[in-house]
């Protein structure tokens, strides 16, 4: 009845919502900590634009939170997952926008 249906979809919702919440939480955690370190490296002045790839979630994270003279350094961002890829093969994931 009534009440089986409720605690079904009660019971649904909690068993879902506990990893998404650490999917997510970790994805912020993530973004914010890259963001930081491409800040301190940004800051010593070897650079004068960067270009980043990630794949889609994690793209949105990034563009969420750039900020600053980092956000106005970025020359593009990719909707890609490189974590994959060799060093070596990296050159031409990026061929598109970047002249090596």
């Amino acid at each position: 009845g009534r009440g089986r249906d409720q605690g079904g979809a009660t019971a649904g919702r909690h068993a879902m919502e506990p990893p998404t919440s650490l999917r997510v939480q970790n994805r912020e955690s993530f973004a914010a900590d890259v963001l930081g370190l491409t800040a301190e490296v940004w800051a010593k002045g070897d650079y004068d634009r960067f270009v980043m790839a990630a794949p889609p979630k994690m793209l949105g994270e990034l563009r969420n939170r750039i900020e600053g003279s980092l956000e106005r350094a970025l020359a593009v961002d990719i909707d890609k997952d490189i974590v994959g890829v060799a060093a070596a093969d990296l050159p031409r994931h990026f061929e598109d926008v970047i002249v090596f």
